[in-house]
């Protein structure tokens, strides 16, 4: 009768130990904000652009500010201000969370 009670408490210890340990990476995994990874890509400068909405509608939350964005924007596009013109092409950041 003993052995069979040690034999069934270790079995109950295992399965908690699992399930637990399940527990915990099924968390870590929800805790893990997604990967954006890094695109280039040109887009036509529609009327009533501005490098503001660019910053808002291709910006990643996990990839800095809107400022910064908006200074890559100009780096890479040869900007000095921020005036863009409706028809002028500009190569934007984007990012996704799918690997392409």
């Amino acid at each position: 009768m003993k052995k069979q009670f040690t034999i069934a408490l270790l079995l109950f210890i295992c399965l908690i130990s699992f399930s637990g340990g399940i527990l915990a990476h099924a968390m870590e995994r929800r805790d893990t904000p997604e990967t954006c990874y890094k695109y280039y890509t040109s887009i036509r400068i529609e009327p009533g652009d501005t490098l503001w909405e660019i910053a808002e509608r291709y910006l990643c939350e996990e990839s800095g500010s809107r400022e910064t964005y908006i200074q890559e924007l100009r780096q890479i596009n040869g900007l000095s201000g921020s005036q863009i013109r409706a028809g002028q092409y500009l190569t934007v950041v984007y990012y996704s969370t799918e690997y392409k």
